[in-house]
């Protein structure tokens, strides 16, 4: 087997409703601030009804902050292919110095409310996630490596907020990609929105998607040019130095990239079973395999084809005690709502493992930033963590 979950498509926030439940804890939550009375209410029982909606409201949730020396700011801009007359939407965040600013929220309010409905849940869940970004703040003087991010199948560019945030808190600009058509929703400035359709039937439908993927990519390299010429990112991008990591279907999408767009310098696929040609084809610039805790080149057929095509810096690094998701935003928010438990034993395992999320977000957060300080900013001291990653932090480990 692959990846032990696959890429199907496990939409971020669809999995915080449980499987088998026939309602959803998070609709039950929400449903105990309604109040049912058909007769006009007192005073008192409106206070009553306001006590017990505080009292078992669901908690806010909240991305990790970042750890790096700057603040973040972000923008999301529109970005346009001619040559298949499509329209991608991006988000980059980037390191500023301001410290104080407009909160940038998770999603947008428009998608936040599609999210909630498609997985019923309550809207002010999804309305209230908390970043530590400020939106549209001046950047930081200087131009910032850049590194792409491409999500998994059916996911949002905001689904590794927490990795986007840190690596922007330590000087690069982060690009997350939006894949029209696949990613759940994709909302424009003109405030139109396109729900995805994508449905995962195995590994034709994935090999063709990464096509698709790999010409946005494409696309948002020819755009960054303009962004960097123009507007509020003017002269803080450096565009010889980039780099790109996806997760999941995104992480084939990094390794598929990496054949194709040369401007891509290091790429980092983390848990993504390779499609297509990105399995065999060589490749001689570095590239990282970060794997969970049941996933390695042992068991996977595409990542051993994989590995023996790359002759460049490589390596495989696993983070222990992992589960498919423990890279990624969700398992902290199941963990705060409380819902680990709802799941059953085996899905447990393969999706969050046993690893605490705040030390499987951290373990991360070091891996890759390490990895693009070492090829990006040219940092010898990040070399230590990929040789030797469990002497950094012990949930890594060098597996080749």
């Amino acid at each position: 087997m692959n990846n032990p979950v696959g890429d199907r498509g496990k939409r971020m926030m669809k999995l915080l409703r449980p499987a088998g439940l026939a309602v959803s804890a998070l609709a039950v939550l929400g449903a105990a601030s309604c109040t049912a009375a058909s007769a006009q209410p007192t005073a008192s029982s409106q206070t009553a009804a306001r006590a017990r909606s505080a009292a078992t409201a669901p908690p806010r949730l909240a991305v990790p902050p970042p750890t790096g020396p700057d603040h973040v700011g972000t923008i999301a801009v529109p970005a346009f292919d001619p040559s298949r007359h499509r329209e991608l939407m991006i988000q980059l965040w980037y390191p500023t110095r301001a410290t104080r600013g407009r909160p940038a929220p998770y999603f947008t309010p428009a998608v936040a409310r599609l999210v909630a409905a498609a997985d019923h849940i309550p809207a002010r869940v999804t309305t209230t996630i908390a970043t530590h970004a400020f939106e549209a703040a001046k950047p930081a003087p200087g131009r910032h490596p850049v590194v792409l991010y491409d999500p998994g199948s059916g996911e949002m560019r905001n689904d590794a907020t927490a990795l986007a945030e840190e690596l922007a808190s330590r000087g690069f600009v982060t690009v997350g990609i939006d894949h029209t058509g696949e990613s759940q929703f994709v909302q424009f400035p003109d405030g139109r929105i396109v729900r995805g359709t994508f449905h995962d039937t195995g590994p034709a439908s994935n090999t063709r998607e990464v096509r698709v993927r790999v010409a946005d990519v494409a696309a948002v390299l020819r755009a960054l040019p303009a962004i960097s010429r123009h507007g509020l990112l003017a002269r803080a991008l450096n565009l010889r130095r980039i780099g790109m990591f996806g997760f999941s279907l995104g992480g084939a999408t990094a390794a598929a990239a990496m054949r194709q767009l040369p401007a891509i310098q290091a790429g980092l696929d983390i848990d993504g079973s390779l499609y297509g040609r990105a399995a065999n084809t060589p490749l001689a610039r570095p590239f990282l395999f970060l794997a969970n805790g049941r996933h390695s080149t042992q068991d996977d057929p595409s990542w051993q084809s994989g590995w023996r095509a790359l002759h460049g810096f490589r390596r495989e690094i696993r983070l222990r005690r992992s589960g498919h998701l423990s890279f990624t935003d969700i398992v902290g928010f199941i963990d705060r709502l409380g819902l680990r438990s709802r799941y059953s034993p085996r899905l447990q395992r393969l999706l969050f493992g046993s690893i605490p999320a705040p030390a499987a977000i951290t373990a991360t957060r070091q891996l890759v930033t390490a990895y693009f300080d070492y090829f990006l900013k040219h940092d010898r001291h990040a070399l230590t963590m990929l040789n030797t990653p469990s002497q950094q932090n012990r949930y890594l480990l060098r597996l080749r």
